[in-house]
């Protein structure tokens, strides 16, 4: 956790940094969702649903630093897709920006559209390439001080 002007102070340095960082914080604050590609397999629905709300979290030995599938997620973006390895899929979604309602449904009319085409002729003559587009970060000095700091509170 961090404090908001902490926050806003660590997210100009990143934007600051390179054109590469102001291109991919516009690209992710103007996206609908992110989807996340998790190499984790849950092994139930508990540890789904701890890996989708929180990913997985261990320390390195060195440096002191988190890693794992925490690192995989973009906590103010509304709403997440959250894919495992093993196919599983779960939605995690900002509660204060959209009710639930409106997640639920969204999740329903993905799953009717899902039984919809399992049941329909594949669609072998559709040439569709999802748009997507890998982001790398230049993360200054600052910034990776700033989320050490905010591991740790």
């Amino acid at each position: 956790s961090m404090a908001c002007g902490a926050w806003v102070a660590a997210r100009k340095a990143l934007e600051a940094e390179s054109a590469g960082n102001a291109a991919g914080l516009r690209l992710m604050d103007d996206a609908l969702l992110v989807l996340n590609l998790d190499d984790e397999r849950p092994a139930g629905l508990a540890e789904a649903s701890k890996l989708a709300l929180h990913g997985s979290v261990r320390s390195e030995r060195e440096g002191g630093v988190q890693v794992g599938s925490c690192l995989n997620r973009w906590y103010n973006k509304v709403m997440q897709i959250i894919v495992f390895d093993d196919g599983t899929a779960a939605v995690n979604f900002e509660h204060s920006v959209i009710d639930l309602h409106a997640a639920l449904r969204f999740c329903s009319d993905i799953q009717a559209d899902q039984l919809r085409l399992t049941d329909a002729t594949p669609l072998t003559h559709v040439q569709a390439t999802p748009a997507f587009e890998h982001v790398q970060w230049r993360v200054p000095s600052s910034v990776k001080t700033a989320i050490l700091s905010a591991e740790g509170a």
